[in-house]
């Protein structure tokens, strides 16, 4: 546990957890993510000040929730329900963690957009005895001004992105409707020819934590990668299938600075491929990769992944980044990067735990 220090930020990939077998459940890491979940309790109480948990988006997979007679549950409090009768080691493990003092964010996901709905958060917390406070959601990303930007990655991703950061962001529906909300605007999927959705203006940047003039340039830097072009084409058959998040945080990088309100780390999610790079400036591109049965290689393949995950330590005048991989086996953290990206981590090099460092 030398590698969990005071004031660490736990960063930690997408799960997909759904209703179990024999329903094909992307998630099957239960038991690995108890014993991981005891490493960072241990670390915790080891510590003075408290640690955080950042879950990046896809906790939970709502399309893949089946229900009785192997049909899609479109009640999301009852797939919730089944979700945690299937997998109560998890949310056991989760629940250690509120109960120890650790804060867990949850960046919201396009597989568990559900999680926008009051109701359905207030249910989460109720299951894992978490108040606002310890557990809090984030439609749209999560900005810790000094130390990172966060965001599923979803708004950037073509033929994915469906609504724009705005409406996601307002999005509290209190009837179970996001279902609806979400078909009806799926049909809103913009080709290279067509037409800009039209953008809901946010009331207050403070609502989400950044001045409106930055929300709506990050709102833009997203649809513009989003939109399938010859040349966005292009770069997914030359650069692999998630160069726009690491095109994404570069430019979304850029923007912040130019307000003055830039960090040392953008992480993302949503691909599954664990990575640590450096952007043209100062900043790195992180993504904590996945811990479901869902791997994709650098080409696009399936693959079996490592346990990811991102440790931030913000003990230091800089915040200090390095990517893990739990070994579930020996129950230890293996490093595959060097702090700060030091060997950068790609896609084609994080499919093995490197031993040592």
């Amino acid at each position: 546990m030398k590698h969990l220090s005071k004031q660490d930020i736990v960063v930690i990939g997408d799960f997909h957890v759904a209703s179990g077998a024999p329903h094909s459940d992307p998630f099957t890491g239960d038991a690995a993510f108890a014993a991981f979940a005891s490493h960072v309790v241990a670390g915790q109480e080891a510590a003075s000040r408290g640690l955080r948990l950042l879950v990046m988006g896809d906790l939970l997979d709502f399309p893949a929730i089946r229900r009785a007679g192997d049909a899609l549950g479109e009640d999301a409090l009852a797939c919730l329900d089944a979700a945690a009768e299937a997998h109560r080691e998890l949310f056991d493990a989760f629940r250690r963690c509120v109960a120890a003092g650790l804060v867990i964010d949850v960046l919201i996901g396009n597989h568990d957009i559900q999680l926008c709905d009051a109701a359905v958060q207030d249910s989460l917390r109720a299951r894992l005895g978490a108040s606002r406070y310890a557990l809090r959601f984030h439609p749209w990303f999560l900005h810790l001004p000094g130390v990172l930007y966060a965001e599923h990655g979803d708004q950037y991703h073509p033929l994915v992105r469906v609504v724009n950061g705005f409406e996601r962001a307002s999005a509290n529906p209190s009837d179970g409707s996001v279902w609806t909300v979400m078909r009806r605007a799926a049909s809103r999927v913009r080709l290279w020819n067509g037409r800009p959705r039209p953008r809901q203006p946010a009331t207050t940047g403070g609502d989400v934590g950044l001045p409106v003039a930055a929300l709506a340039q990050i709102d833009a830097i997203a649809d513009g990668l989003a939109t399938i072009t010859p040349a966005n084409v292009a770069n997914r058959v030359r650069r692999g299938p998630a160069w726009y998040l690491y095109d994404g945080a570069r430019a979304v990088d850029a923007e912040l600075r130019r307000e003055g309100l830039g960090v040392p780390l953008y992480v993302f999610g949503h691909s599954h491929l664990p990575e640590l790079r450096r952007l043209p400036g100062a900043g790195l591109y992180a993504n904590a990769g996945t811990w479901s049965s869902i791997c994709r290689a650098w080409t696009g393949g399936d693959v079996r992944q490592p346990l990811t995950y991102i440790r931030v330590s913000l003990v230091g005048a800089e915040p200090v980044s390095q990517l893990f991989a739990w070994d579930a086996a020996s129950g230890e953290a293996v490093p595959l990067c060097g702090a700060n990206g030091a060997a950068d981590v790609t896609p084609g090099r994080a499919t093995r735990p490197q031993t040592g460092g």
